[in-house]
């Protein structure tokens, strides 16, 4: 019996190398075609990806160019503006100056005040008494430019042609003489008299008019230190 067996696994071994098995090729073409699939797709993927970036480049190209645009064109147009606005400042030197009517407006001469515009820096912030003051000859009391002044400042230059709008008025110390330049009812304006007290805190002052003796309260605001004669006329 054991004979046997050996002669048929003998058998089996020859048909075999005799008969070998076929290899299954729809696997591999099977393995093949998924291998392509992916291949395929990780490519597309690959292009998407890169269509993509370059899609977002040109985007953000486009929105710097839009953007310098636009500066620019924001540029040119405060330029513009800039122009026209100095030209509208600027008083035309062929036109005649006259002295501003003080009732139009707080600047008036012989008052201290201090420059708090930086569009004057070796001044800002330095004070200098009004000399006299001055605008336009088409200028109306109802409208047209706003009052220059002339300035003799503390430390002794003289400054030119400063605007109304580039000044505040100065406060002496207490005791010292003031002059009141706005008031409610337009009974004291103008009137001269001297700071018995202030208050920073209320921004308030009390004042002894000169000509009657009589105290009032002011603004600070509304009153500025009189550097000129007591008997001067500000009617």
């Amino acid at each position: 019996g054991r004979d046997s067996r050996d002669r048929d696994r003998r058998g089996e071994d020859d048909d075999r190398r005799r008969h070998p098995r076929k290899r299954d090729h729809s696997d591999d073409d099977s393995r093949d075609s998924r291998r392509r699939s992916r291949k395929h797709k990780r490519k597309r993927r690959h292009r998407d990806d890169r269509s993509r970036s370059r899609s977002r480049s040109r985007s953000r190209s486009r929105d710097r160019s839009n953007r310098k645009r636009s500066g620019e064109s924001s540029s040119r147009r405060d330029d513009g503006n800039r122009r026209r606005r100095d030209r509208s400042r600027s008083p035309d030197p062929r036109k005649p100056q006259r002295r501003a009517d003080p009732r139009d407006s707080w600047l008036i001469p012989n008052i201290r005040v201090r420059i708090i515009s930086r569009k004057l820096p070796k001044h800002h912030l330095k004070k200098g008494v009004v000399q006299d003051v001055t605008r336009s000859s088409s200028s109306s009391s109802g409208g047209g430019s706003a009052p220059r002044a002339v300035l003799l400042m503390d430390g002794g230059q003289v400054v030119d042609g400063v605007p109304e709008r580039y000044l505040e008025t100065a406060l002496p110390k207490t005791g010292g003489h003031v002059v009141i330049l706005e008031s409610p009812d337009g009974d004291t304006r103008w009137k001269r008299g001297r700071l018995l007290e202030r208050d920073s805190g209320s921004g308030s002052g009390v004042v002894q008019l000169l000509d009657d003796l009589e105290v009032v309260t002011v603004s600070l605001d509304s009153i500025a230190e009189w550097c000129g004669r007591i008997d001067d006329d500000l009617e």
